[in-house]
This record gives structure tokens, C-alpha cells and sequence, in this order.
């Protein structure tokens, strides 16, 4: 079970950030360019203030990020291979529980298609925890890949986007 994370990175830019968490006490889990592309495109949809939460479910694990005026204010993920719908759905449930009671959030955003086992979840999560249940919109009308119609459109955001400032 191997899993390649792509960088959109030259590879010294790379080792010199893995060279500097080397040196401190801090670990450099993961150099993901999904999430900032992720982030660019929702970050087209959101109107008005408050926090969000988007999910995105990729190589068999659901991430979430939880983000306010000020930035990115939490991230995590729970690897869901082996789960059930019902099982995703708590764990799920139990990790943003805690989000809700810290971050008071006013709407959970899904990046998977309307009819896919995401939603699913999603639709318990939200319905638990008394959230807005959003989409990223497809730019076409195949919905099956919406998620990588997202990260496709983020990427072509570029740089303008406010979304680098959160730091990913």
C-alpha cells in the first residue's frame, strides 16, 4: 500500500523544508498541494464571515480543515479503509464535535460529488452537529470527479488567490 504525494514544488525547495523541520521540534508530516488547490476553489464559493469546515475524502481517508477570518484554525484526518458508512460517520462525528464546541462552526463544505458515499457522511455529520451542508460546485455536468474538478480549479486560481496566506 503505497502512497505518493505529489509536490508542486522544485525538489531543493522540498529538502530545504524537510532540512528545517529536521531541525526543530516540530514534524513535517505531509507537503500536500490538494489542500491549497482545495481551499482556492472553495474559497470562490464562501460568502460572508464565520467558520467553515471542508471535507475532502482522497486515498481512502477523509481530511478535514477548519478555517476562520484568521486563517486555517485546525486540520485532521481519520483513515476510513476499513470502515463502514455508520463507522466513518462517527468517527467523524467525534472528531468534529470537538471542532464545533471550539470553533462554533456555521457550515460543513463537501468536495465530493452529491451521490457518492462522502455525502453520506457528510449528510450525518452535518445533521448531528446542526451544520449547513455545502458543495464545491462541478464545473461540468460529470459530477463523478468533482473533487479533482476542485484541485483543477484551485490550481488554476494561481497565486492571487487569499487563500495562500493561510499558510498551507
Amino acid at each position: 500500500d503505497h502512497r505518493w504525494c505529489l509536490v508542486g514544488a522544485p525538489k531543493n525547495r522540498v529538502s530545504a523544508l524537510e532540512d528545517l523541520f529536521a531541525q526543530s521540534d516540530l514534524q513535517l508530516a505531509c507537503l500536500d498541494v490538494r489542500w491549497r488547490a482545495l481551499l482556492a476553489c472553495w474559497h470562490q464559493q464562501v460568502t460572508g464571515e464565520g467558520n467553515h469546515c471542508l471535507l475532502d475524502d482522497h486515498l481512502s481517508t477523509t481530511q478535514w480543515i477548519i478555517t476562520g477570518r484568521s486563517g486555517v484554525l485546525e486540520m485532521g484526518h481519520l483513515t476510513h479503509q476499513r470502515l463502514s458508512l455508520a463507522e466513518r460517520s462517527d468517527h467523524l462525528i467525534g472528531q468534529l464535535a470537538s471542532a464545533q464546541a471550539n470553533h462554533a462552526l456555521d457550515a460543513l463544505w463537501l468536495s465530493a460529488a452529491k451521490d457518492s458515499q462522502s455525502c453520506e457522511v457528510a449528510d450525518r455529520v452535518a445533521e448531528t452537529l446542526n451544520l449547513n451542508l455545502n458543495f464545491l460546485p462541478s464545473l461540468t455536468d460529470h459530477t463523478p470527479s468533482s473533487s479533482l474538478q476542485a484541485v483543477v480549479q484551485g490550481l488554476l486560481l494561481g497565486q492571487a488567490s487569499r487563500v495562500v496566506t493561510h499558510g498551507l
